[in-house]
């Protein structure tokens, strides 16, 4: 599998492509048509809130997305994965 935007080799934690290929830009905001539904933290934007908010798709009971610690559910319009932690 490529990446959709440049061609390069998906990241096998996020799913987007690797910092190998630096044409393909992993931290700007993706169509919520190609987001992740394994369960995996991802940010969200959804109108309703001024910030992105870290989410998940619940496919377990009911297919919605929801806001990480919380079962408030979601309706988001956007996605990107989750930054890298700091270097220590």
């Amino acid at each position: 599998m490529k990446c959709k935007d440049c061609g390069g080799t998906p990241c096998p934690t996020c799913g987007m492509c690797d910092t190998i290929n630096p044409d393909c830009k992993p931290s700007t905001w993706q169509r919520m048509e190609t987001a992740p539904t394994d369960e995996r933290t991802v940010l969200l934007w959804d109108t309703d809130y001024c910030c992105p908010l870290p989410g998940f798709f619940e496919s377990t009971f009911d297919d919605q997305w929801k806001r990480f610690g919380s079962n408030e559910v979601l309706n988001p319009i956007a996605w990107m994965p989750l930054p890298k932690s700091p270097e220590t």
